[in-house]
């Protein structure tokens, strides 16, 4: 609930994630000694297709036998390939307001069912759509490679909570015994594709599109939305926690019936639906009763405030609460607690910023 920048902790959190999606980039782009790309590479893949297209069994399956559909593909093509691949690189590289405007270019040489259909309320690619997110933009062999791992530990996400709700933890962890180099680390957790990749294919791999989270956030409580940097909080660059403030009725903490966890808005997302969209009222009533016990601690040792013994209370209280927001990933329901304490440690000696 704090943004990957935040939890990286570093100065230069800003310039050190963009150049980790320019060194994803060039992963994406081997070189084979003499100079020229791997058969695998994004571009080669983008130049084999955009040859294919001008074969019979190209028109058939992915433009389905409509001679516009093809000439739009292949000047979707052409444009990822132009100004030596400079719209396949941003495709890749850029940060979420970058990649808003680049899916409005995109889509003006594109229209929403060369990618998809709506059938019924329910979405599914097209065969073009499916060529893109599968076989040129092909998430699901980033997704199994070491160098999906090796981002997710750059980015610090070894062993963290869900940045979408700081409910669920997420961890990359050791095969102990694999003897397959390549296979010897697994990443338990869903990268979760901002941008729909049903409806922005194109985007199936872009750095930033990718967002480590749980399964429970990921595919029970987004599925198919369709999420905007304005209608949700895209957690690379921006905080839940400088927007929303957990508060819990004061009845419920003295143990009263009105057992009711709030989520207030400190700062302006008007049209923000992160809360809703991620059922975090839910989630956070369903553990009322840990933060009650954390609340009565409180109750019961206060007295020590201002003696010789108050360091053993902050310590007793806090405990796996981190004070400085920076780790709040770190620990789950970090954000509920601290908030709920900062509600009542009025004096502010628990020291939580």
């Amino acid at each position: 609930m704090i943004s990957i920048c935040d939890h990286l902790d570093r100065p230069d959190a800003d310039t050190y994630l963009i150049g980790l999606a320019r060194q994803h980039w060039n992963k994406l782009n081997g070189v084979r000694m003499d100079g020229t790309y791997k058969s695998n590479s994004l571009i080669a893949k983008v130049n084999k297709y955009l040859e294919l297209s001008e074969h019979l069994d190209y028109f058939v399956t992915y433009a389905e036998r409509n001679s516009e559909k093809l000439t739009r593909q292949q000047n979707f093509f052409n444009t990822l390939l132009e100004y030596d691949n400079l719209c396949l690189e941003q495709i890749i590289t850029s940060k979420p307001d970058e990649l808003t405007l680049l899916r409005e270019e995109i889509m003006g040489v594109l229209e929403d069912d060369d990618l998809y259909l709506i059938q019924d309320g329910s979405e599914s690619q097209t065969p073009f759509g499916q060529l893109l997110s599968s076989k040129i933009f092909s998430y699901k062999t980033f997704r199994n490679s070491q160098s999906c791992v090796q981002l997710l530990k750059a980015i610090g996400f070894g062993s963290v909570t869900c940045p979408y709700c700081n409910y669920n933890k997420l961890d990359v962890v050791p095969n102990l015994g694999s003897k397959n180099v390549s296979d010897d680390t697994t990443a338990y957790l869903d990268m979760d594709h901002f941008f729909s990749k049903v409806r922005n294919p194109f985007f199936a791999v872009s750095f930033f599109n990718l967002v480590p989270s749980c399964h429970s956030c990921n595919s029970t409580d987004k599925g198919a939305k369709v999420f905007s940097i304005d209608s949700q909080i895209h957690p690379y660059f921006n905080s839940f926690d400088d927007y929303f403030r957990f508060r819990v009725s004061l009845i419920a903490l003295l143990g009263g019936v009105n057992d009711e966890v709030f989520i207030d808005s400190i700062k302006s997302r008007a049209s923000d639906q992160t809360v809703r969209d991620f059922n975090l009222l839910a989630k956070y009533n369903h553990i009322l009763p840990d933060v009650k016990s954390l609340v009565n601690r409180f109750i019961k040792y206060k007295s020590y405030i201002g003696t010789a013994e108050e360091p053993m209370f902050v310590e007793l209280l806090l405990g796996d609460i981190p004070q400085d927001r920076k780790n709040i990933l770190r620990h789950p329901t970090a954000k509920f607690k601290r908030d709920v304490l900062r509600q009542i440690d009025i004096k502010g000696v628990l020291k939580i910023n």
